[in-house]
């Protein structure tokens, strides 16, 4: 099995052993075995598309590697830069390549460690969580790998319980050749699969959320229908359920039942986004075990004997004693109706090991703490309009918490962002309660309104979210002085958004990401800040340029040699521009090497001690004068130029500093700051031919004040800068 495959070292490592494993490079499968035929071939890893059984964040065609939640996708819309775009990526080319073998996909079962992306507990590359659930890409590979004619079936992504509006996303699979998605008995989606030859495996189908019931309907090749599957809309849940992998067992010490626990609401129908915390009792003949939920960020102990619901599901494991006997295993949850399950185990010869008295220990959680909560299971934001526009830049939202009794109901925080998540600029959160929100919208474009709960852990574990837009506003800016997240790049070619929402630069020729509007103001900036991720070891090179890559001007070509830890990005480094930049320019990175950038961000300028182009004036009024691009030139009699506010707190200038020329052999100027009093200083500025620094003695400048000069009768000057020191 090999990384490698691609480059030569391996290719020949290969030609010697007639046997390679390719790791995530399905697309060399052709090609390699076109030019070595006599290679065997198989995928030795493959997949590590990343998701979490359950929870889903839309829409389907955004890549989103990392959210708030430190939950994956399972639609299937999120993958790091080396896997599979999407499960589908790896089924096909091994299924098309009649000479592979096969492939190990990373992996059946999610594991404990390297949860990627995220530093929390164990991974999310399963196609099975730890607790033994299927995901959602399961059904992907039972699509491909069963036989509709003997084990026909169909499956419905994702649950049925969004905001009302909110745009869904609705996968199928099936293994049959023909399938049906139905709303409310009305077909709204139909698909012919072609398992042999086709590309397109899955019927997908963008709806609004509304209440109701999804059916899908698997047909065979004859029109009749030979599995469905359906998902309803579901209330609070209300009573708990219990279902065993079996009903009896040997009475040998060793043996487990494994127990499924679910929620369903008054009508019977499973809350899928329950989360509620169910408490185990074991008597009889058997023990507990351990209880898991195959949530990634859950860190409270497998040896226990509480637990809440993951995205409405959790296992216990029993094991039995060597009595043969009954087993009661009895569920409760605060607020919800308990449940009860009896199991038996068989009088058997046990071999040497557990003892009928021995038991396994198990962590009693702190029921004062946890005993009686009851977490959010849905956020639920409302609002009559939901577009901006010139005449309602402002709106409000409405939010209500499920169920009503929740104890952590006002725990809610709130978010604008952009569709992947990321903080946006076009608009800002003026006022927020835990029962609502208000929005002033800066500009056009989309804005996603996110509502977050963290149910009591120390991140976000649910997160709520409607779509708002808005038109006639105007493009909003950026502020190149605040940290601009990689991943709200507005135009580029081989670009995606990468760990951390940062931007991911794939490489080749043409990749690079562009941000429009980035606001320099007045005083601007060369100099700019990167943190970068590189998992290679040598240089990753990189131009930044003022503009778009072919018409633009390259302001800066550097080189990062500083390699990355996994999945971490390095310190920000500042990195020196060719030129300042001021007022309002497009900021492109462009590199033909793979690497990611968190976020970039300009020094802003400290305008009180740096230089200060004449043409940078707030104001300016007199007799004569001529603006140039830096310079105002021809400066005569009574001339004010206003500089407006500078800010030297406790640092106090003492000399001031005047970059100018003229014919003249004196030019009188007075300098003026000003604050609660007046400091006036009269420089007088010798003639000179060419542009000339002179230094002139000020006093009393402190704090806040205005800056101004003032051109008395008989100048004629050309000033280009000033600055303080």
């Amino acid at each position: 099995g090999s990384n490698f495959m691609q480059w030569e070292g391996a290719q020949k490592c290969t030609d010697i052993l007639k046997t390679a494993g390719y790791n995530y490079t399905e697309r060399l499968y052709e090609q390699h075995h076109a030019e070595h035929p006599d290679w065997a071939i198989y995928g030795s890893e493959t997949s590590s598309v990343v998701q979490s059984r359950g929870i889903y964040h839309f829409p389907l065609e955004e890549a989103i590697l990392c959210d708030d939640d430190e939950q994956c996708s399972a639609l299937g819309n999120s993958s790091p830069a080396w896997a599979a775009k999407e499960t589908l990526a790896c089924i096909i080319p091994d299924r098309d390549a009649d000479f592979c073998a096969g492939q190990f996909i990373w992996t059946g079962f999610d594991y404990i460690g390297e949860p990627t992306p995220y530093s929390t507990k164990n991974s999310y590359f399963g196609q099975i969580d730890t607790a033994g659930f299927e995901k959602d890409s399961f059904y992907i590979f039972k699509a491909e790998w069963t036989d509709y004619k003997k084990q026909p079936f169909i499956h419905i992504y994702p649950y049925w319980d969004f905001n009302e509006g909110q745009d869904i996303d609705i996968r199928v699979v099936s293994n049959a050749p023909f399938i049906r998605l139905f709303f409310n008995g009305v077909l709204i989606g139909e698909k012919a699969l072609d398992h042999i030859n086709g590309k397109s495996l899955i019927l997908d189908v963008k709806r609004p959320y509304e209440t109701g019931t999804l059916t899908a309907a698997a047909y065979d090749e004859n029109g009749s229908e030979i599995a469905r599957d359906e998902k309803c809309s579901f209330g609070d849940a209300y009573s708990l359920a219990l279902a065993a992998d079996k009903m009896t067992a040997n009475a040998d010490g060793e043996e487990l039942f494994f127990i499924s626990i679910s929620a369903a609401d008054k009508n019977g129908i499973p809350v899928s986004n329950a989360v509620s915390r169910v408490n185990i009792e074991v008597s009889g003949e058997g023990r507990l075990i351990g209880l898991d939920n195959g949530d990634s960020t859950d860190y409270e102990q497998y040896k226990t004997t509480s637990r809440r619901l993951f995205s409405g599901r959790l296992l216990a494991i029993i094991a039995a004693t060597k009595n043969a006997g009954w087993i009661k295993v009895k569920a409760t949850s605060p607020g919800l109706k308990g449940a009860e399950l009896e199991l038996m185990t068989i009088a058997c010869t046990p071999q040497e090991g557990i003892s009928a008295n021995d038991s396994v220990s198990t962590y009693q959680p702190d029921f004062e703490k946890y005993g009686s909560e009851i977490p959010v299971r849905k956020i639920e934001l409302t609002g009559g309009r939901k577009c901006f526009d010139k005449e309602h830049d402002t709106l409000k939202f409405k939010t209500v918490c499920k169920p009503e009794n929740a104890t952590y109901k006002s725990d809610i925080t709130y978010r604008l962002t952009t569709v992947s998540g990321i903080d946006t600029n076009i608009a800002e959160i003026t006022e927020q309660t835990s029962e609502g929100v208000t929005i002033k919208c800066k500009g056009d474009g989309e804005v996603y309104l996110r509502a977050l709960c963290k149910n009591g852990k120390h991140k976000p574990s649910l997160i709520s979210v409607i779509k708002l837009t808005a038109q006639g506003l105007g493009q909003a800016s950026f502020d190149a002085y605040s940290t601009i997240a990689g991943g709200l790049f507005t135009k580029g070619e081989k670009v995606t958004t990468g760990i951390e929402r940062g931007l991911s630069i794939m490489g080749g020729k043409g990749s690079y990401g562009a941000f429009e509007n980035v606001d320099f103001g007045k005083f601007g900036s060369d100099k700019i800040n990167l943190p970068i991720y590189m998992l290679r070891s040598t240089p990753v090179k990189f131009d930044i340029i003022d503009g778009i890559p072919g018409s633009g001007e390259v302001i800066g070509s550097f080189e990062n040699t500083k390699e990355s830890s996994w999945l971490r990005y390095n310190d920000e480094v500042e990195l020196t521009l060719t030129k300042k930049l001021t007022g309002i320019h497009t900021i492109s990175i462009s590199s033909n090497d793979n690497f990611e950038i968190r976020s970039i961000r300009f020094t802003k300028p400290d305008k009180e001690f740096s230089q200060v182009n004449a043409s940078l004036y707030s104001n300016i009024y007199g007799d004569s004068f001529t603006l140039g691009n830096d310079e105002i030139t021809h400066i005569g009699n009574n001339v004010v130029i206003d500089y407006g506010e500078f800010d030297f707190g406790d640092r106090q200038p003492t000399k001031l500093m005047i970059t100018g020329r003229s014919a003249l052999d004196n030019n009188s100027i007075h300098f003026k700051f000003t604050n609660s009093d007046v400091a006036l200083t009269l420089c007088e500025f010798a003639g000179c031919d060419d542009y000339t620094e002179r230094a002139f003695d000020i006093s009393g400048i402190s704090g806040n004040g205005s800056v101004s000069f003032t051109f008395l009768p008989g100048t004629d000057f050309d000033l280009k800068a000033f600055r303080f020191e």
